[in-house]
């Protein structure tokens, strides 16, 4: 095995199937090996980028596809090591590498396809990327990209600096306050831990991504330096944690408790009560305590809803604001693009998205949208990032508004 691309296997060995940023130690390794590329012996492969598209953390993620013809490999797995070099117009570049290791199947005339991805600030970049294998066998590619906020996510805070290069992984790194005016002093945000695709038993990465992400640009946009977080789960019918001064150093944290969570097992007294879902968010909202000054805010995917729901019984709870940011799934198509084979229409045309709600079956509010209305709060349907941003910014707006009343 070539030297250099040894260095590189061991730099990288704990991060299998994992994009990392190669740290200090490793770039002079990392740049011989990306600037050799071109005379390496070929390995057929071929890449396709993707273009730059807001995460519900409200980042910028932005990556490449891998296509690798098997009749190349002898051995009984595919094992090559990925290499990029990112560098900002005018800045200095960040190289990320990551290490690919899976079996291969018996019939060689099918494609091995792998993906990578990483995160970026708002700026044009160009990307060099390089696969290599044990054989010492190498391609690669080069391509541009440009993230660009556009609309109201040009009226929020950035979650990173422009021309930065990062991992695609939950870090509370962006999230400092700063030192800005807060929006809100210590609201209680109610995270209702359910995939957004009915019937699952575990959350799916992706679910754990917009719930972890949507916090998080939550705490960041309105500055604050704590809150009350409560994670629950309607079809358990319980509080799965409950922390009173959260902040975003606790992101990480939680993004690991979510995925262990196992939502296939449900107590049996659950199964046999049909309102047990309603009756456990009549005295979830019992134990709030709330100040006028303070933000209740829902975070979760849409729940079938269920009768049962005392809404005499509560207690009247005051604040500045209440909303459910509540998320609902986007129609997804297979549209040709010269950026990658294949997108989901995740931000569509305003028209578009129109003739798209069009589509969407009807159904009625659900019992957390129900208590909401009854609150005089204010429901907010995300469908994609783009709708959080537009979300937070109406949050924001309201509760200055009302604070300002107030004074």
């Amino acid at each position: 095995m070539d030297t250099q691309i040894g260095g590189l296997l061991l730099i990288m060995c704990s991060v299998t199937f994992a994009q990392s940023v190669v740290e200090s130690a490793g770039v002079d390794v990392a740049r011989a090996l990306m600037d050799k590329a071109g005379a390496m012996p070929k390995l057929r492969c071929e890449f396709t980028s993707i273009r730059p598209d807001l995460t519900y953390g409200l980042h910028f993620r932005t990556g490449y596809r891998v296509q690798v013809p098997l009749n190349q490999f002898s051995g009984s797995g595919l094992d090559v090591s990925v290499l990029l070099r990112v560098t900002p117009d005018g800045g200095i570049p960040t190289y990320l590498a990551s290490v690919v290791r899976t079996p291969v199947p018996a019939d060689r005339s099918l494609a091995g396809v792998f993906e990578g991805s990483f995160l970026v600030g708002e700026g044009a970049y160009k990307v060099e990327a390089m696969v290599a294998d044990e054989a010492n066998r190498g391609c690669s590619e080069r391509w541009q990209i440009h993230a660009k906020r556009k609309g109201v996510e040009r009226e929020l805070k950035a979650a990173s600096r422009p021309g930065s290069v990062a991992a695609d992984r939950l870090t509370d790194r962006d999230n400092a306050n700063l030192g800005e005016a807060r929006v809100a002093s210590h609201p209680t945000i109610l995270l209702h831990a359910a995939p957004l695709k009915p019937g699952g038993s575990v959350l799916s990465t992706e679910d754990i991504s917009m719930l972890a992400g949507s916090l998080s640009a939550v705490l960041r946009q309105l500055s604050v330096e704590s809150a009350r977080v409560i994670v629950f789960n309607l079809n358990l019918g319980k509080v799965l944690q409950d922390k009173e001064d959260f902040t975003a150093t606790d992101l990480r944290d939680l993004a690991v408790s979510l995925k262990g969570l196992q939502l296939g097992v449900v107590d049996y007294r659950a199964l046999r009560n049909p309102n047990h879902a309603s009756e456990f968010l009549t005295s979830l909202l019992g134990d709030l305590r709330m100040t006028d000054s303070d933000v209740l805010l829902w975070l979760g995917s849409y729940f079938p809803a269920q009768r049962g729901l005392q809404i005499e019984k509560l207690k009247r709870i005051t604040a500045a604001g209440i909303f459910y940011l509540e998320y609902r799934q986007v129609l997804c198509f297979n549209i040709p693009s010269p950026e990658r084979g294949y997108y989901a229409l995740t931000e569509p045309d305003p028209q578009i998205s129109e003739q798209l709600r069009a589509f969407e079956p009807s159904r009625d509010a659900d019992n957390i949208e129900e208590l909401v209305h009854r609150m005089q709060g204010e429901t907010l349907v995300l469908r994609t990032p783009h709708d959080l941003a537009k979300a937070i910014r109406r949050i924001e707006q309201r509760v200055k508004a009302t604070n300002a009343g107030s004074n």
